[in-house]
Order: C-alpha cells, then structure tokens, then sequence
C-alpha cells in the first residue's frame, strides 16, 4: 500500500518531511507543495516522529528553558503503555502492540 502526501518542496529538499497533507493545500503559496509517495511503514514512521514532537511540545509548555526536554525519551510517566503504539491491519483486523519507535518488533494482541 501506498499512501500520497503533499510536502513543501523545502522539506523534500532537505530529505525530512515535518509536515504534511493529505490533500493540496489551498494557501497562497501552494505552488510551492509537491505530492510524493511513501510506504505504509514510512508512514507509521513519520506519524510516530508528529506524536512524538507534539508530546514534546506539550510537556515543554509553559516551562522555563532550563526545563525543557529534547525528546519525548526524556520524559518520564511511571506509566508504561504511554510508550506503546497500536496498529491494525486493516485486512485482517490482527491488533499490534510495538514501542514507540520500535519498527521491527511487535506483537499480536488481538
């Protein structure tokens, strides 16, 4: 399966893709998106980074700058399933259990 983005031309440039639409954009400068295709895996990959730079950013809210974290590893929850991921195959219904950036292993729970 693969899955079509519209990424600014910038992002595609510098080979890291921070954000992205499902759709074109309808802004002023929508000349500037291109669409490209990924894999499903690639995709997991680039949802995962999106949660985990907005974990960040929430934690980081409202903290001194001496506070701040770098990554969502450095926030500690005392709770482990904060860490987990949950996919499902869409064709067969099976329910995957991974680590939150853990691409190769996984396992059934459903």
């Amino acid at each position: 399966m693969k899955i079509i983005l519209w990424v600014h031309k910038n992002d595609v440039l510098a080979n890291k893709i921070l954000t992205y639409h499902f759709t074109r954009p309808v802004i002023d400068r929508h000349d500037e998106y291109l669409q490209v295709t990924v894999s499903q895996d690639e995709f997991a990959k680039l949802e995962d980074e999106k949660h985990d730079r907005w974990l960040v950013d929430q934690y980081n809210r409202n903290r001194l700058a001496e506070d701040q974290i770098e990554n969502v590893n450095q926030i500690e929850t005392g709770r482990s399933h904060d860490n987990y991921i949950y996919e499902r195959n869409p064709d067969t219904n099976e329910v995957f259990e991974r680590k939150s950036g853990d691409y190769k292993n996984r396992r059934k729970i459903n």
